[in-house]
């Protein structure tokens, strides 16, 4: 069997393609495993720094029903309670500065 012109550029086309889309194709796999990886590691970080923030927020209100359960009577709060209470809250959240109590029909009943 001969070979024609048209068989030889065709083989000749495919032995030289046929390794290229081979490694192409073994190039891609490799970098779609590298970047899951990569994002799956990232997802985690992220997960690992929501948890941390939803923990300080927990120890946060944990804090704080700890302070507002240290109030001897809610009926007639006392400024001096408010202040204890705003100093004990004070320590885990700076940006507070003081507290208001407030009777049920809206009036301020005491404040720190």
């Amino acid at each position: 069997m001969r070979w024609t012109i048209r068989a030889k550029l065709t083989a000749l086309v495919l032995a030289v393609l046929v390794p290229l889309v081979a490694g192409a194709g073994l190039e891609f796999w490799r970098d779609l495993r590298s970047e899951r990886g990569k994002a799956q590691a990232e997802m985690l970080e992220f997960a690992q720094y929501l948890a941390r923030h939803f923990d300080e927020v927990l120890a946060g209100q944990i804090e704080n029903l700890e302070a507002i359960g240290s109030v001897r009577r809610f009926v007639d709060i006392e400024d001096d309670e408010l202040v204890a209470l705003a100093a004990r809250v004070r320590a885990q959240h700076p940006f507070i500065h003081r507290f208001l109590a407030v009777r049920p029909d809206g009036l301020i009943s005491a404040s720190s």
